[in-house]
């Protein structure tokens, strides 16, 4: 009898200590709200990929994305790089590219049978799209300049309301002797 009896307390002694166990933890403040810096992960389902197909992203903020002048293996090449928050959409983004000697002083173009010093060859505009973190879209181009003037050293893009400047790969192009028609 007193080996039921004992086996029966010290049931009922566990099954209080686990019910215990339960309710503080249900009490207590989560993680995030007692230290700073650290996250309980939500427990929601996420959405379905097909769920998630029918949602359009917000549109990009100015802070979420960066216009970079970059050398991809020798040919410079303009960069739209997501640099921050969720996945955002972009309208479509006109590009312009204007190249800068030495003294970062833009190089002489003048246009419609004046003297052209230096031209540039890329596409238009970044089309609309949607960019994931991290992701970039990038948009190669093309310059040449003629012989004896200065060499072009700088970029500087804009695309849409974002600008950037980088310097351009060394050696690249040869200069040409007439641009002209």
């Amino acid at each position: 009898m007193r080996s039921w009896l004992t086996w029966l307390i010290a049931s009922g002694v566990g099954a209080l200590a686990i019910l215990g166990t339960v309710d503080a933890l249900r009490e207590a403040p989560s993680r995030s709200e007692s230290e700073p810096g650290l996250r309980t992960p939500d427990l929601a389902p996420s959405p379905t990929p097909a769920a998630r197909a029918n949602e359009r992203p917000p549109p990009c903020t100015k802070g979420q994305l960066a216009l970079r002048v970059e050398n991809l293996n020798g040919t410079p090449a303009l960069e739209l790089v997501h640099v921050s928050g969720e996945e955002c959409r972009t309208p479509r983004l006109r590009i312009r590219v204007d190249l800068l000697d030495r003294a970062g002083r833009a190089l002489e173009r003048r246009e419609h049978g004046l003297t052209v010093r230096q031209t540039v060859g890329i596409q238009s505009a970044f089309g609309p799209t949607t960019l994931a973190p991290h992701v970039a879209l990038s948009a190669p181009f093309s310059f040449d300049y003629v012989c004896g003037a200065q060499r072009p050293v700088w970029a500087v893009a804009e695309a849409g309301p974002y600008s950037g400047k980088g310097r351009l790969p060394h050696g690249y192009p040869a200069c040409v002797d007439d641009l002209g028609p």
